[in-house]
């Protein structure tokens, strides 16, 4: 496994297991990671036994933001982030995720879970624009896991906020 997809992997897992923690301290009927795979990255089990596909991704400003923060780069981020680029990386973001299974029959119900990593933006900025996120049809929930200034993170589905 190359350096580039053991980070990837290490931060896909970090962000699925927060995503189960918080979903099953949230909402009725557990989950559990079933397989790790590449496409999608993980099938989880619902209480009932059915299953899921769930994509991960990971929010950044923009790939210089994403070398930075990820120590790929000595450069400094010195530019002003605007809520309105982040939004657009947003829906970029969405609409990439989104032409990958767009024709990809699967057998079972595909979500979406977005990681962001601002370190500037949070959960509550991303809902203040809500209206403004691309809603895509393949994903039955696009999950957003944020933090709002502190240590814990925040879940919402972006589909039903």
């Amino acid at each position: 496994m190359s350096e580039h997809n053991s980070e990837k992997y290490l931060l896909e897992n970090a962000a699925v297991n927060i995503f189960v923690q918080i979903y099953n301290q949230s909402f009725p009927g557990k989950l559990t990671i079933q397989v790790r795979q590449e496409r999608p990255d993980v099938i989880l089990a619902h209480a009932d036994q059915e299953f899921s596909g769930l994509e991960i991704t990971h929010l950044f400003y923009d790939s210089l933001q994403a070398k930075i923060l990820l120590g790929r780069s000595e450069d400094d981020f010195d530019r002003i982030e605007t809520m309105e680029k982040s939004i657009y990386t947003l829906n970029e973001l969405i609409k990439k995720k989104e032409r990958i299974y767009k024709d990809i029959g699967l057998e079972f119900e595909l979500s979406l879970l977005i990681r962001n990593a601002s370190p500037i933006y949070g959960m509550k900025d991303f809902l203040k624009h809500k209206d403004s996120i691309y809603k895509p049809f393949v994903f039955t929930n696009i999950w957003f896991l944020s933090r709002d200034g502190n240590d814990e993170w925040l879940l919402t589905d972006l589909l039903q906020a």
